[in-house]
């Protein structure tokens, strides 16, 4: 038997309520756990849904951008993920970037950060030649 649409309606409501307060817990968390690491921006996303045979979704992520890449980096240790770092050349900067992803109970942790890279490092970067056939090491 299928529910009717209020029912529908009220408990994917019910589901986005529940990730976000999940969401606003595991940030508490993280912020008295490592008051140290920096943010820079913070955006809450959550994709919920409920079909009306009861099947449920709900996917909480916080999507945090930190100060630099190091600080990207202090991010993933304390999430205990490894992250992934690159470097770019976008319109004649040359940029490293660092992300990592986890996951802190049912909520996706997503940290990035970046930071241009300096002049002389720009050139020492382009000299190595390793950037790949899209720029990117």
């Amino acid at each position: 038997m299928t529910e009717n649409t209020p029912t529908v309606l009220l408990d994917v409501v019910t589901e986005m309520e529940s990730a976000t307060f999940r969401a606003g817990q595991v940030a508490r968390r993280l912020v008295a756990e490592h008051p140290q690491l920096t943010v820079r921006t913070a955006t809450v996303a959550l994709y919920a849904s409920v079909y009306n045979d009861g099947e449920r979704h709900c996917r909480p992520r916080l999507e945090l951008r930190a100060e630099n890449v190091d600080d990207a980096h202090s991010w993933a240790e304390a999430l205990g993920a490894e992250p992934e770092t690159s470097t770019k050349e976008v319109g004649g900067w040359v940029y490293e970037s660092a992300h990592c992803t986890a996951t802190v109970d049912g909520v996706q942790i997503e940290v990035s950060g970046s930071r241009t890279l300096t002049a002389d490092e720009a050139a020492a970067w382009r000299a190595a030649g390793d950037q790949g056939e899209d720029g990117d090491s």
